[in-house]
């Protein structure tokens, strides 16, 4: 089974979504995530990850530890499980964001074209289906 972490990033009833690459603009969103390396735990992925794909360097004072998971199934069977923690801000500053809005140049521009915070209100027409699940559990 395939194993990536990512982290979700939460600001005001907003969540910090990316969008891949050459891909359609609705329903392949996704928090910013990626491959557990051998010998990282799901914790260190998910904050290596978030630096790579959008160049945020998240204080892990701010991370809240409990290891939240997703599944995607194919054929009633799971081949991919993505760990996840949530961050709860007040302010952007905390992560170095002057905006809603990640600056392009600090984007993984080989993966990722655009990321920034979605209303939950909007959220359902922009992230993969699968990982409605987080914003149902943090919401």
């Amino acid at each position: 089974m395939v194993h990536s972490s990512g982290l979700a990033i939460i600001y005001k009833k907003r969540i910090l979504l990316v969008h891949p690459k050459n891909s359609r603009w609705e329903k392949t969103y996704s928090i910013p995530k990626g491959h557990v390396e051998p010998g990282e735990t799901a914790l260190e992925a998910a904050i290596r990850e978030t630096e790579e794909e959008v160049g945020i360097s998240v204080p892990v004072s701010l991370i809240d530890k409990t290891e939240r998971e997703i599944f995607y199934y194919k054929k009633e069977k799971p081949w991919k499980k993505i760990s996840y923690f949530v961050v709860r801000i007040d302010d952007l500053n905390k992560i170095g964001l002057e905006s809603e809005t990640v600056p392009k140049g600090q984007l993984q521009a080989s993966e990722v074209d655009w990321a920034g915070f979605v209303s939950f209100i909007d959220v359902e027409k922009r992230i993969l289906p699968p990982m409605m699940d987080i914003i149902k559990n943090i919401g």
